[in-house]
Protein backbone atom coordinates (compact mmCIF):
# COMPACT_ATOMS: atom_id res chain seq x y z
CA UNK A 1 0.00 0.00 0.00
CA UNK A 2 1.08 3.37 -0.40
CA UNK A 3 -0.27 5.01 2.11
CA UNK A 4 -1.85 7.38 0.01
CA UNK A 5 -5.74 8.70 1.09
CA UNK A 6 -8.31 9.74 -1.39
CA UNK A 7 -7.57 13.73 -0.05
CA UNK A 8 -4.37 13.47 -1.00
CA UNK A 9 -4.80 11.67 -4.38
CA UNK A 10 -7.36 14.42 -5.29
CA UNK A 11 -4.99 17.21 -4.18
CA UNK A 12 -1.93 15.23 -6.58
CA UNK A 13 -4.22 15.19 -9.40
CA UNK A 14 -5.56 18.77 -9.02
CA UNK A 15 -1.27 19.52 -9.70
CA UNK A 16 -0.89 16.94 -11.90
CA UNK A 17 -3.47 18.40 -14.18
CA UNK A 18 -2.00 21.96 -14.10
CA UNK A 19 1.56 21.08 -14.14
CA UNK A 20 2.16 18.25 -16.61
CA UNK A 21 0.22 19.29 -19.33
CA UNK A 22 2.78 20.58 -22.40
CA UNK A 23 2.14 24.53 -22.33
CA UNK A 24 2.29 24.08 -25.97
CA UNK A 25 -0.36 22.32 -26.65
CA UNK A 26 -2.78 24.28 -24.68
CA UNK A 27 -3.73 28.02 -25.25
CA UNK A 28 -2.86 31.12 -23.26
CA UNK A 29 -5.80 31.34 -21.53
CA UNK A 30 -6.33 28.02 -20.54
CA UNK A 31 -2.78 27.97 -18.59
CA UNK A 32 -3.77 27.58 -15.30
CA UNK A 33 0.11 27.39 -13.85
CA UNK A 34 -0.90 31.05 -11.78
CA UNK A 35 -3.11 28.83 -9.92
CA UNK A 36 -0.44 26.48 -9.08
CA UNK A 37 2.04 29.34 -8.44
CA UNK A 38 -0.67 31.28 -5.99
CA UNK A 39 -1.07 28.02 -3.85
CA UNK A 40 2.27 27.42 -3.19
CA UNK A 41 2.66 31.29 -2.29
CA UNK A 42 -0.09 30.97 0.31
CA UNK A 43 1.69 27.69 1.35
CA UNK A 44 5.27 29.88 2.32
CA UNK A 45 3.35 32.82 3.51
CA UNK A 46 1.65 30.81 5.90
CA UNK A 47 4.98 28.50 6.97
CA UNK A 48 7.87 30.66 6.06
CA UNK A 49 10.24 27.84 7.09
CA UNK A 50 9.22 26.45 3.19
CA UNK A 51 11.65 27.77 1.02
CA UNK A 52 11.92 27.16 -2.80
CA UNK A 53 8.78 26.23 -3.50
CA UNK A 54 8.94 28.90 -6.08
CA UNK A 55 11.74 29.53 -8.14
CA UNK A 56 12.98 31.71 -11.14
CA UNK A 57 13.99 30.07 -14.06
CA UNK A 58 15.37 31.67 -17.67
CA UNK A 59 13.25 34.43 -16.30
CA UNK A 60 10.28 32.85 -15.78
CA UNK A 61 8.30 31.80 -12.15
CA UNK A 62 8.20 27.74 -12.17
CA UNK A 63 7.28 25.91 -9.11
CA UNK A 64 9.77 23.43 -7.69
CA UNK A 65 7.79 20.51 -7.17
CA UNK A 66 8.11 17.35 -8.05
CA UNK A 67 6.23 13.83 -9.05
CA UNK A 68 8.31 10.76 -7.85
CA UNK A 69 7.19 7.39 -8.72
CA UNK A 70 3.71 8.87 -8.89
CA UNK A 71 4.02 10.72 -6.02
CA UNK A 72 3.67 14.46 -5.50
CA UNK A 73 6.52 16.05 -3.23
CA UNK A 74 6.87 18.88 -1.70
CA UNK A 75 10.81 19.70 -1.05
CA UNK A 76 11.53 16.52 -2.12
CA UNK A 77 8.59 14.48 0.75
CA UNK A 78 5.93 13.04 -1.02
CA UNK A 79 2.60 14.52 -0.53
CA UNK A 80 0.99 10.77 1.47
CA UNK A 81 4.47 11.77 4.25
CA UNK A 82 3.17 14.95 5.16
CA UNK A 83 1.45 15.53 8.44
CA UNK A 84 -2.65 15.31 8.52
CA UNK A 85 -2.29 18.96 9.12
CA UNK A 86 0.32 19.99 6.26
CA UNK A 87 -2.06 18.38 4.32
CA UNK A 88 -5.45 19.80 5.22
CA UNK A 89 -3.90 23.24 4.66
CA UNK A 90 -2.90 22.22 1.21
CA UNK A 91 -6.37 21.53 0.58
CA UNK A 92 -8.17 24.50 1.91
CA UNK A 93 -5.76 26.89 -0.47
CA UNK A 94 -6.06 24.10 -3.33
CA UNK A 95 -9.99 24.12 -3.24
CA UNK A 96 -10.31 28.09 -2.78
CA UNK A 97 -8.12 28.69 -5.41
CA UNK A 98 -9.68 26.14 -7.95
CA UNK A 99 -13.31 27.62 -7.20
CA UNK A 100 -12.02 30.70 -7.85
CA UNK A 101 -9.93 29.52 -11.05
CA UNK A 102 -12.70 27.75 -12.61
CA UNK A 103 -14.89 30.75 -11.97
CA UNK A 104 -12.10 33.09 -13.50
CA UNK A 105 -11.37 31.00 -16.52
CA UNK A 106 -15.01 31.84 -17.70
CA UNK A 107 -13.68 35.51 -17.73
CA UNK A 108 -10.17 35.04 -18.59
CA UNK A 109 -9.19 36.03 -14.83
CA UNK A 110 -5.63 35.16 -13.45
CA UNK A 111 -5.36 37.77 -10.41
CA UNK A 112 -7.80 35.21 -8.06
CA UNK A 113 -6.21 37.11 -4.71
CA UNK A 114 -8.45 39.95 -5.69
CA UNK A 115 -11.74 38.72 -7.21
CA UNK A 116 -14.86 39.33 -4.77
CA UNK A 117 -16.20 36.15 -3.47
CA UNK A 118 -17.89 34.04 -0.79
CA UNK A 119 -16.02 31.03 0.89
CA UNK A 120 -17.76 28.32 3.78
CA UNK A 121 -14.79 26.65 6.04
CA UNK A 122 -16.14 24.36 8.39
CA UNK A 123 -13.69 23.39 11.16
CA UNK A 124 -10.52 25.33 9.88
CA UNK A 125 -8.23 24.04 12.94
CA UNK A 126 -8.67 20.33 12.28
CA UNK A 127 -5.13 19.08 12.16
CA UNK A 128 -3.77 22.36 12.50
CA UNK A 129 -0.78 23.14 14.69
CA UNK A 130 -1.45 26.29 17.28
CA UNK A 131 0.77 27.88 15.37
CA UNK A 132 -0.67 27.67 12.06
CA UNK A 133 -4.03 28.54 13.73
CA UNK A 134 -3.15 31.48 14.96
CA UNK A 135 -1.83 32.45 11.25
CA UNK A 136 -4.43 31.42 9.12
CA UNK A 137 -7.42 34.28 9.47
CA UNK A 138 -4.92 37.32 9.35
CA UNK A 139 -3.33 35.62 5.75
CA UNK A 140 -6.94 34.61 4.17
CA UNK A 141 -7.57 38.35 5.14
CA UNK A 142 -4.69 39.50 3.69
CA UNK A 143 -4.62 37.79 0.58
CA UNK A 144 -8.05 37.57 -0.36
CA UNK A 145 -8.89 41.18 0.55
CA UNK A 146 -12.37 41.40 -1.46
CA UNK A 147 -13.28 37.68 0.25
CA UNK A 148 -15.48 37.15 2.59
CA UNK A 149 -15.12 34.12 4.97
CA UNK A 150 -17.58 32.36 7.45
CA UNK A 151 -15.32 30.23 8.87
CA UNK A 152 -17.17 27.66 12.00
CA UNK A 153 -14.50 26.71 14.88
CA UNK A 154 -14.10 25.16 18.31
CA UNK A 155 -10.69 26.52 18.19
CA UNK A 156 -9.80 29.19 21.07
CA UNK A 157 -6.84 30.44 19.33
CA UNK A 158 -8.74 30.92 16.35
CA UNK A 159 -11.44 33.16 18.02
CA UNK A 160 -8.67 34.82 19.36
CA UNK A 161 -7.08 36.29 15.99
CA UNK A 162 -10.29 38.05 14.81
CA UNK A 163 -11.18 41.70 14.73
CA UNK A 164 -13.74 43.69 16.27
CA UNK A 165 -16.93 42.75 15.08
CA UNK A 166 -16.12 39.50 12.92
CA UNK A 167 -16.47 37.11 15.73
CA UNK A 168 -19.81 35.50 16.31
CA UNK A 169 -21.06 32.94 19.15
CA UNK A 170 -24.35 30.56 17.52
CA UNK A 171 -26.48 29.94 20.22
CA UNK A 172 -29.16 27.24 19.79
CA UNK A 173 -32.30 27.13 21.90
CA UNK A 174 -34.64 24.67 20.63
CA UNK A 175 -35.20 24.74 16.55
CA UNK A 176 -34.15 28.51 16.59
CA UNK A 177 -30.45 29.29 15.85
CA UNK A 178 -29.25 33.22 16.93
CA UNK A 179 -25.95 34.68 16.92
CA UNK A 180 -24.12 36.78 19.32
CA UNK A 181 -21.52 38.68 18.53
CA UNK A 182 -18.15 38.60 20.68
CA UNK A 183 -16.60 41.93 20.76
CA UNK A 184 -13.11 41.61 20.44
CA UNK A 185 -11.16 38.84 20.97
CA UNK A 186 -8.20 39.97 19.54
CA UNK A 187 -7.65 41.96 22.50
CA UNK A 188 -8.83 39.51 24.98
CA UNK A 189 -6.47 37.01 27.08
CA UNK A 190 -7.01 33.73 26.28
CA UNK A 191 -8.61 32.84 29.42
CA UNK A 192 -11.10 35.50 28.47
CA UNK A 193 -11.64 33.86 25.05
CA UNK A 194 -12.53 30.71 26.56
CA UNK A 195 -14.95 31.79 29.20
CA UNK A 196 -16.50 34.29 26.42
CA UNK A 197 -16.53 32.37 23.33
CA UNK A 198 -16.89 28.40 24.75
CA UNK A 199 -18.41 29.25 28.77
CA UNK A 200 -14.89 27.70 30.24
CA UNK A 201 -15.16 28.79 33.79
CA UNK A 202 -11.32 27.66 35.07
CA UNK A 203 -12.30 29.03 38.11
CA UNK A 204 -15.20 26.35 38.93
CA UNK A 205 -12.82 23.68 37.21
CA UNK A 206 -10.08 24.11 39.89
CA UNK A 207 -12.72 24.10 42.72
CA UNK A 208 -13.65 21.10 41.37
CA UNK A 209 -10.58 19.60 40.60
CA UNK A 210 -9.23 19.99 43.99
CA UNK A 211 -12.85 18.48 45.85
CA UNK A 212 -11.68 15.49 43.78
CA UNK A 213 -10.20 13.06 45.68
CA UNK A 214 -6.19 12.42 45.27
CA UNK A 215 -4.86 8.97 44.12
CA UNK A 216 -3.26 8.29 47.30
CA UNK A 217 -6.59 8.87 48.75
CA UNK A 218 -8.08 6.52 46.11
CA UNK A 219 -5.63 3.92 47.29
CA UNK A 220 -6.41 3.73 50.96
CA UNK A 221 -9.78 4.08 50.18
CA UNK A 222 -9.65 0.89 48.13
CA UNK A 223 -7.68 -0.84 50.11
CA UNK A 224 -9.91 -0.42 53.17
CA UNK A 225 -13.10 -1.34 51.46
CA UNK A 226 -11.18 -4.67 49.99
CA UNK A 227 -10.25 -5.23 53.60
CA UNK A 228 -13.70 -4.58 54.59
CA UNK A 229 -15.40 -7.04 51.76
CA UNK A 230 -13.27 -9.95 52.82
CA UNK A 231 -14.79 -10.08 56.64
CA UNK A 232 -18.54 -9.37 55.12
CA UNK A 233 -19.32 -10.46 51.54
CA UNK A 234 -21.35 -7.79 50.43
CA UNK A 235 -22.50 -7.51 46.84
CA UNK A 236 -23.22 -3.67 46.82
CA UNK A 237 -19.83 -3.34 48.42
CA UNK A 238 -18.03 -5.20 45.79
CA UNK A 239 -19.98 -3.17 42.98
CA UNK A 240 -18.25 0.12 44.62
CA UNK A 241 -15.04 -1.62 44.95
CA UNK A 242 -15.18 -2.44 41.25
CA UNK A 243 -16.02 1.19 40.31
CA UNK A 244 -13.23 2.62 42.53
CA UNK A 245 -10.93 0.53 40.90
CA UNK A 246 -11.94 1.50 37.45
CA UNK A 247 -11.47 4.86 38.18
CA UNK A 248 -7.95 4.15 39.59
CA UNK A 249 -7.06 2.13 36.49
CA UNK A 250 -6.24 5.52 33.81
CA UNK A 251 -3.90 6.85 36.35
CA UNK A 252 -1.59 3.63 36.91
CA UNK A 253 0.57 2.25 34.12
CA UNK A 254 1.06 -1.26 33.95
CA UNK A 255 4.81 -1.35 35.25
CA UNK A 256 3.74 0.88 38.36
CA UNK A 257 4.34 -1.07 41.22
CA UNK A 258 0.85 0.07 42.87
CA UNK A 259 -0.64 -1.31 39.85
CA UNK A 260 0.58 -4.72 40.36
CA UNK A 261 -0.21 -4.02 44.50
CA UNK A 262 -3.70 -2.94 42.96
CA UNK A 263 -4.47 -5.91 40.77
CA UNK A 264 -3.59 -8.48 43.66
CA UNK A 265 -6.45 -6.48 46.07
CA UNK A 266 -9.01 -6.83 43.69
CA UNK A 267 -7.75 -10.20 43.19
CA UNK A 268 -9.47 -10.36 46.65
CA UNK A 269 -12.94 -9.84 45.65
CA UNK A 270 -14.56 -12.57 44.36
Amino acid sequence: MTGQTVEDTAIADWFNSRLIINPAYISQDENRLFEVLTVLELMQALEPGLKGLIVKKNGEIRPDISFSEGKLCFNRIPIDKLSTGFVSIIKIFQEIIAGYGGWGGLHGETDLKNMDGVVFIDEIESHLHPKWQYRFIPLLKKFFPNTTFYIATHSPTIVSTTDEGEAYELIRKGNDVTAKRLGNPREWYLVDVFSQGFHVDFDEMEETESEAPSLADMLRNFSEMVKDYTIRKDDGLKQKIEALYQKILPSLPKDDPRRRSLDSLKGLVR
